[in-house]
Formats: structure tokens, C-alpha cells, sequence
């Protein structure tokens, strides 16, 4: 009886959140800029250190881009706005874990 508690507490942890297990996460207190690291990929600085690397696969960014966050904390399936246009943030990688 006790294993099966355990099973489903455990299953309920999971569902009640799901950010924390499942995607990587990064705080962004102070956007300052960001730098192109490829034709999809974006490294979010906080003053003069690295805060997160986005990758954005179905826009375009451009090094005259203007990109905008729309709030401060950013998990995987969040979106910015680069050039006026929503776009998907498929995956963040923040610096703090290792994400450069």
C-alpha cells in the first residue's frame, strides 16, 4: 500500500511541475543585448555576461534584428519578438547550468 502512495505522489509531483523536470529555464532580471550566434540562435546578455542562449528555428534573425523579451523568465516553447514578429523559443539554455 505505501509503494503505491509513494507511485502516486510521485506522478503527482510531475504533473503539478512540469517546467522545473522537463525544460530549461533561464531568469533574464536585465536584458541589456544580445549577440547572433548563427542563423537561429541568439546569446541574451545581461550587461556584459551571458544570461541564456535561445534557439529560434522558424525565424529569421539578422545581426540588425531588433529583438524583445516579453517578460522575464523564459522556458523552453516561450516566445520573444524579433522584428515585430512572435517567434517560438525552442530551446533555452541558461549560462548559469552550463549553457555555454
Amino acid at each position: 500500500m505505501a509503494k503505491k502512495i509513494f507511485i502516486l505522489l510521485g506522478f503527482l509531483l510531475f504533473f503539478i511541475s512540469p517546467d522545473p523536470i522537463l525544460a530549461d529555464c533561464a531568469n533574464i532580471r536585465y536584458f541589456s543585448g544580445w549577440v547572433l550566434d548563427g542563423s537561429h540562435t541568439i546569446s541574451i546578455y545581461s550587461g556584459t555576461s551571458p544570461v541564456a542562449r535561445f534557439d529560434v528555428p522558424y525565424c529569421t534573425i539578422r545581426p540588425d534584428s531588433n529583438v524583445r523579451l516579453m517578460k522575464n523568465y523564459y522556458c523552453d516553447g516561450d516566445k520573444i519578438i524579433i522584428d515585430g514578429e512572435q517567434c517560438l523559443v525552442s530551446s533555452v539554455r541558461p549560462a548559469a547550468l552550463g549553457g555555454y
